[in-house]
């Protein structure tokens, strides 16, 4: 018999805006300031849809096999930069999601990290990057899909990646998905259960992954 492995506790982690402290920086005439904060926008956090102690069920597209995952934690949080800052540093927000296969023996796994950063520009750059099982990441262009603008798909953007207005799995139609193909190194298509295809649905989060070997497993309503 396989043990499995033990649950992580739920965790959801909401860290409120921090006062002014030494380390935050000081203006020149060496008055403390409160951080300037960047927030994620309304339209950037819609697409983090998972819920803390949820169960996502996956089912398979040939048979009757079912995968089931637990969200097990979800940050919420204000982070500074490194680097030197004549007057305050700012702040940025940073929403992470931590899941765990819960029939089977893994460790949890970030799935999706919605963050802020101050490059190219001050006000905040947003990195969004989604994880799935043996899928190694995908970075999704949430910005040019809300914007409505072309998608890059250059090499060193967004290579392999597709908007779907509607995708049905299952018994389900998602209105909004991005469908994003595997970037790991290439000697990982030889692994039996390599995530080829991921797709994220704006306010779901995963709903779909096709593996080599064993095919396309979607979320179960």
């Amino acid at each position: 018999m396989i043990a499995l492995a033990p649950f992580s506790p739920l965790v959801h982690v909401s860290h409120q805006p921090r006062g002014s402290s030494c380390l935050a920086g000081a203006d020149v005439n060496g008055l403390l300031k409160d951080p300037i904060q960047h927030r994620l926008s309304k339209e950037q956090r819609a697409w983090q849809g998972y819920q803390l102690g949820e169960v996502l069920r996956f089912g398979h597209a040939q048979n009757n096999d079912v995968r089931k995952y637990g969200v097990m934690k979800i940050e919420d949080e204000m982070q500074t930069r490194s680097g030197f800052y004549i007057g305050t540093r700012p702040e940025y927000q940073r929403i992470s999601v931590m899941v765990q296969r819960t029939d089977s023996v893994t460790t949890p796994q970030e799935v999706l990290e919605l963050a802020l950063s101050e490059y190219p520009t001050e006000e905040g750059a947003l990195r969004a990057i989604a994880e799935w099982e043996s899928f190694y990441f995908a970075r999704l262009p949430i910005d040019d899909v809300n914007k409505g603008t072309p998608i890059d798909t250059s090499q060193y953007q967004y290579p392999g990646t597709r908007l779907l207005l509607g995708a049905t799995f299952g018994s389900v139609t998602y209105s909004t998905v991005i469908q994003a193909d595997n970037r790991s190194m290439p000697g990982a298509a030889l692994l039996s259960r390599n995530t080829r295809q991921l797709y994220y649905a704006r306010g779901q989060g995963v709903v779909a992954s096709k593996e080599t070997g064993s095919g396309l497993w979607y979320r179960l309503p």
